[in-house]
């Protein structure tokens, strides 16, 4: 019995124990393959990226010119609208939007007014795209974000396997500085997702003057950021710990639910139920022993007792 008990918990302890060694191992795995794949030709990679990124900045730029157009003919039929309204005495509107095959919305807008003699007579009508921000706008600003997360990582990644030097100190120091030229090239996606300026005028010049650099391989003189929050060392102990009580809380409960319930019931009466559970069936009904005697439960789960 003790034997059997003992056999059992070795075999939890070792699944358990290979669960949390997949727990953790594969967050290393991922990272030494995101070494590997962007370690290679960084520094072309990171021109090339470069050459993209501010290509998309440009089209974004002009795309969101366009936006601001519409937008100022929007507010132009709305100062018409009222001031038409406040010409009249009594009026009436309706509006109706119709989703068109490229994703926009058109506006179909109608001003009625009263007349003297108590008619109604149209005194707008008119069709026009409805604001808003276009899908060709969004699905650029997606992305320059995602371009320039793949930037980030070659320089993070990338750069340190080609510039280092074999000395550890050093090659720590790398990786530091380069890490805040990576979070440069995160920023300006933290810009065009979220916009502080009118227009991305001084991102492209920033994106340019980089493009020089890199070109050059004067990776030295790209503006250091410091890293978010989240990168740094308390953030990483904070989720290993939240991983570590995934993997060792069911592990601990495993091993202390038996010798609790060991001390509650009694160790004969817990033995023999673990027994039971390594027994095999007999034919196709499946049986369940028991110090007591002779208890037993067939497929369709019912209970009976013998001698």
């Amino acid at each position: 019995m003790v034997a059997g008990l003992f056999s059992g918990l070795v075999g939890t302890i070792i699944v358990m124990g290979g669960f949390i060694l997949i727990r953790f191992a594969s967050p290393l795995f991922d990272r030494l393959d995101d070494i590997k794949r962007w370690s290679d030709h960084p520094d072309t990679r990171i021109v090339r990226g470069l050459l993209h990124l501010l290509a998309g900045l440009e089209d974004l730029e002009c795309l969101r010119k366009e936006r601001d157009e519409a937008m100022l003919r929007v507010l132009a039929r709305e100062k018409q609208r009222l001031e038409l309204r406040q010409k009249f005495m009594d009026t009436s509107e309706s509006k109706k939007f119709e989703q068109l095959p490229d994703g926009t919305f058109r506006e179909t807008y109608e001003l009625l007014a009263k007349r003297d003699d108590g008619s109604w007579e149209t005194v707008l009508r008119e069709e026009g795209e409805s604001p808003g921000e276009s899908p060709a706008l969004k699905k650029k600003r997606q992305d320059i974000v995602l371009q320039a997360e793949q930037l980030a990582r070659y320089i993070e990644y990338g750069l340190p396997a080609k510039l280092t030097v074999g000395n550890k100190k050093i090659d720590v120091w790398l990786r530091q500085e380069l890490r805040g030229r990576a979070q440069t090239v995160r920023a300006w996606a933290q810009q065009v997702a979220l916009p502080s300026e009118p227009s991305y005028q001084g991102l492209v010049s920033q994106v340019g003057r980089t493009i020089e650099r890199a070109v050059e391989e004067q990776w030295a003189d790209i503006p250091k950021s410091v890293p978010a929050d989240s990168d740094r060392f308390p953030q990483r102990v904070i989720r290993f710990t939240r991983r570590a009580i995934v993997g060792v809380v069911p592990l601990a409960a495993v091993i202390a639910v038996p010798a609790m319930a060991g001390l509650a019931f009694g160790s004969e009466r817990v033995s023999g139920i673990l027994r039971t559970i390594f027994q095999g069936s007999n034919g196709r009904r499946r049986y369940y022993t028991s110090r007591s005697g002779g208890l037993y439960w067939t497929d369709t789960i019912s209970r009976r007792r013998s001698g």
